[in-house]
């Protein structure tokens, strides 16, 4: 049985009778179960298109099938707990596709391609694993700072993501803000190629109360940012590398960065931090290689009045390490706890 279930309800004649209809509407509507709201020909007819409500739970929906020939068919498709089932090829989304208060878990076979930007937010959530996703390159350039053309623009959600490749061109791979939460495992983010017309503006900005975990991850090909954090947002790197963007990592106001066994490598530098969030912003740094220039511009965080002046940098690489790394410094179990 089908998911979706679609209700023609005639609106005329009985007052009562209609209120009662607009009433049932307005409560489908807050919960989340109308998926469309449609005008039909007749006079005072509405199409309602629900979700849910079916005894057939935890399906399969695959892409493509006859009963869903195009990816936007299987979102539509999808209840709360289904897997929407990609086959291997390219899938486009015919427009910017939104994901308001539903759950969504999309997976694909091996070397499957979703071509298009999600825009996700209020409270939905879901998972995407075993994909390769990019926005596909416009001929508009941004006006604004904040239209980024970001291939995934998130708020107000949770999403996870496992073996995916997410990729973005003169753009944002994710635009996280208003208490987003990411988490990414074994994943690559950032532009196309380390070719200039193949990069993205920034791999990842979160801001606003947002939280960020990349575990075994790679970010690469930014012209600008890896990761810009900012406005009290928490981020955790673990093992990961950090590679070919111009600057790694850019911590605003108020952030805390955890970066745990992660190489920063082929930068201009691996860390920039705000002047207010020298003060308001707290770093660690645990069993980490970084390129020779740490700080852009040498700006530091401003440390507790305990802490050694010589702690950023005067800890050297292990010599148990055979690799000729003469232009980078190794941090051990050092900590940055800043005001």
């Amino acid at each position: 049985m089908p998911c979706s279930m679609n209700r023609v309800i005639a609106m005329s004649g009985v007052r009562g009778f209609a209120s009662r209809i607009w009433y049932f509407f307005v409560l489908c509507l807050l919960s989340g179960t109308v998926g469309r709201v449609e005008v039909g020909p007749g006079h005072g007819v509405v199409l309602l298109r629900l979700r849910g409500g079916q005894t057939g739970l935890n399906r399969t929906i695959v892409v493509p099938s006859k009963e869903c020939p195009s990816i936007r068919d299987g979102l539509e498709e999808a209840c709360m707990i289904d897997e929407l089932k990609l086959k291997q090829g390219v899938h486009k989304l015919p427009f910017s596709y939104p994901i308001v208060s539903r759950t969504v878990h999309v997976k694909g076979e091996e070397e499957t391609w979703i071509i298009g930007r999600w825009k996700v937010s209020e409270e939905g959530g879901g998972s995407f694993s075993r994909l390769k996703i990019a926005e596909a390159p416009s001929a508009k350039a941004p006006t604004t700072e904040e239209d980024d053309l970001s291939t995934f623009d998130i708020s107000d959600s949770k999403w996870s993501f496992y073996k995916v490749c997410l990729h973005n061109i003169q753009g944002v791979a994710i635009h996280g803000t208003s208490a987003a939460n990411v988490l990414m495992d074994n994943c690559l983010v950032g532009g196309g190629s380390p070719e200039p017309n193949g990069q993205a503006k920034i791999g990842i900005i979160m801001s606003n109360r947002c939280r960020l975990e990349l575990n075994q991850s790679t970010i690469a090909w930014c012209e600008n940012f890896g990761v810009d954090i900012d406005a009290q947002t928490h981020m955790q790197l673990l093992q990961c590398s950090v590679r070919e963007n111009r600057i790694g990592i850019q911590v605003g106001d108020g952030c805390v960065a955890d970066i745990q066994e992660c190489e920063f490598e082929n930068a201009v530098c691996s860390l920039r931090i705000d002047e207010r969030a020298r003060y308001t912003s707290q770093i660690f740094l645990r069993n980490s290689s970084m390129d020779r220039n740490v700080w852009f511009g040498g700006r530091r965080p401003v440390r507790n009045r305990n802490d050694p002046e010589d702690l950023v940098g005067d800890s050297t690489w292990s010599s148990e390490n055979q690799e000729d790394r003469s232009n980078v410094y190794q941090y051990t179990d050092i900590s940055y706890n800043y005001m």
